[in-house]
């Protein structure tokens, strides 16, 4: 019969329930943040920082294309509304300054709209496909004409046309979403230039 004196604590008892633990670590958890929380619950998004530069734009949710919707409309109405100044400011900056207009607001305002756009579409298409999307479909359009409206309207082709094209090529590739916009946006704005060049 095994001995069940303190003597012997490696012979258990016939019937006795086990009472060990399993040793504790000798370091604490680190307590979890609501921000890493948030985080780990979010949908729609990675999970991770290289999203902000990359982005994801087959992962985009109804929500983001509420808010993209919303402050597109904000954007169009401003523009729209402040289009003689804008334009005056932009072409003879002195020359606005000379007619009263308020140059340093109307710098101020362009800023903070370049601003909304690129904090609205980073979080979703991440920093590259945004910077190509603002950057690249003007650039072209501004190689083809000089009239403003016929311009703004040439780049928001441009634009449409370089995501869509690109969704097809990533489709058709089986390559990155993002990236394939933004060559596309960048083949045209080439093209573009390599034409513009033979026409002048």
């Amino acid at each position: 019969m095994p001995d069940c004196s303190p003597r012997s604590p490696s012979l258990p008892c016939p019937g006795a329930a086990a009472t060990t633990r399993a040793p504790r670590p000798p370091w604490p958890s680190p307590p979890r943040s609501r921000w890493a929380s948030r985080c780990c619950r979010r949908t729609g998004f990675t999970k991770d920082l290289t999203a902000y530069l990359t982005g994801s734009i087959l992962t985009v949710t109804r929500q983001d294309l509420g808010v993209a919707a919303a402050v597109t409309a904000a954007v169009a109405l401003v523009l729209a509304a402040g289009h003689k100044a804008l334009t005056y400011t932009a072409f003879d900056h002195a020359g606005a300054r000379a007619a009263g207009y308020r140059t340093a607001a109307i710098d101020l305002g362009v800023l903070l709209l370049i601003s909304v756009v690129v904090a609205t579409a980073v979080p979703a298409v991440g920093t590259i496909l945004t910077l190509a999307l603002v950057v690249a479909p003007a650039a072209a359009a501004r190689l083809w004409t000089d009239r403003i409206g016929t311009m703004t309207a040439l780049a928001v082709a441009v634009a449409v046309t370089s995501a869509v094209a690109g969704l097809l090529l990533s489709r058709a590739w089986d390559v990155a979403a993002g990236g394939a916009i933004s060559l596309t946006a960048a083949t045209v704005f080439a093209v573009s230039l390599l034409i513009a060049r033979r026409r002048y």
